[in-house]
Order: structure tokens, then C-alpha cells, then sequence
């Protein structure tokens, strides 16, 4: 069982309340609109990060719109973090976090970090 953190959106921005997610899962999934190869790094100092490509799964960010639904017609379960970042439309900081068990997805969780324009301590 591995538990994933699927965030997206940072545009350059990690803080201490991301960081104690991905502290807790086994490997951290970006989905896009990264903002400075800084996060990256970050991010791979911590745990295993992966490019996102599953059969069964249609996951995407740039939107900031927190979004999980399965598309019936395409057969796949289509999934959007949201923002995790400081800087976009969206009014509250998310992201995902899952875990694939024997091939299926569980347990999975919205996570809500806050209003966009209150933050926490920075790690960058």
C-alpha cells in the first residue's frame, strides 16, 4: 500500500503545513503549474516524486478548482487537486491525498490547508 500526496499549482510555494503531509505519505505526485524547479527539488528531498500517468486515472491541475469524479463514459476516475499555492482565484489552499492498494485507489482524502491569503510558515 502506498500513500500518495497529489498536490498542484504551488507556483513556486511550499510551507511547513505541506511539508508535515508529505512527511506522511510514501511518494508526492505534482500535477502541474510547479513555478520554480526549487519546489521540485524540495519535494525530492523528502520523498519520491512522480510525473503523473495512470490508465485508469485522468489527473490534471492548472483549473485551482478542486475536483474528484468518476467519468462513467471514459471509464477513469478524474482527479484535481485544486491549488496548494499563495498566488490564483481560488479561495481555499487543497490538494489530495490517496492510497493504491492492489491496483484500486483508497482511502482517498480532501485536504484543505487554509484560505489562500492566510499562510504558514514557508520552507522555501
Amino acid at each position: 500500500m502506498q500513500k500518495i500526496l497529489l498536490l498542484s499549482d504551488t507556483h513556486g510555494f511550499l510551507d511547513r503545513k505541506i511539508k508535515n503531509y508529505i512527511l506522511n505519505s510514501d511518494q508526492v505526485w505534482h500535477a502541474g503549474h510547479i513555478g520554480d524547479i526549487k519546489v521540485l527539488n524540495d519535494l525530492a528531498s523528502l520523498k519520491p516524486v512522480k510525473s503523473v500517468y495512470k490508465p485508469k486515472l485522468l489527473i490534471c491541475g492548472h483549473s485551482h478548482i478542486l475536483k474528484v469524479m468518476y467519468d462513467k463514459k471514459n471509464s477513469h476516475l478524474h482527479m484535481n487537486p485544486g491549488a496548494a499555492g499563495i498566488y490564483g482565484f481560488h479561495k481555499i489552499r487543497t490538494m489530495l491525498r490517496f492510497e493504491i492498494n492492489k491496483g484500486k485507489i483508497d482511502n482517498l482524502e480532501a485536504i484543505e490547508l487554509g484560505p489562500r491569503s492566510v499562510l504558514s510558515n514557508t520552507i522555501n
